[in-house]
């Protein structure tokens, strides 16, 4: 099996960006070992069609719509892996499991009150590697 560099939303974000980090860290893997979840593209285009909801200026309506371009041309770039039947249901088991703490196990760290990303944590220290290979 070969391994994959499976970018989350927040790395792909940081890279998209230009994080020099992050962009050194990619660069240093090949092209082909690269990958984002359908999940990232997801919440990508997802944001993208809040912010082209919410514009009210024709300006602002074709930077939005610019800037989604650029993110789909972006993203065709790498190995897109999908979030088949299977994972979905597991997935809904382990959010759904219980934990010492009452919250599913998964519990969604994002939107807890308090927590705060950044590119300190360590989850921004570079790619995780995911050893499985893709379908």
């Amino acid at each position: 099996m070969s391994q994959r560099y499976v970018f989350d939303t927040d790395i792909l974000t940081l890279y998209q960006r230009g994080h020099p980090n992050v962009v050194r860290n990619a660069q240093s893997r090949p092209l082909d070992r690269l990958a984002v979840t359908i999940i990232s593209v997801e919440e990508q285009l997802s944001g993208w069609y809040t912010e082209l909801r919410q514009a009210k200026k024709v300006v602002r309506l074709a930077q939005v719509y610019q800037r989604m371009t650029d993110a789909v041309r972006f993203l065709v770039h790498f190995n897109i892996l999908t979030f088949a039947e299977p994972a979905i249901v597991r997935y809904q088991g382990l959010r759904a499991a219980p934990s010492p703490t009452g919250q599913g196990r998964l519990a969604n760290r994002r939107h807890r009150p308090g927590r705060r990303r950044h590119a300190g944590d360590p989850q921004h220290q570079g790619l995780r590697a995911n050893s499985r290979s893709a379908n």
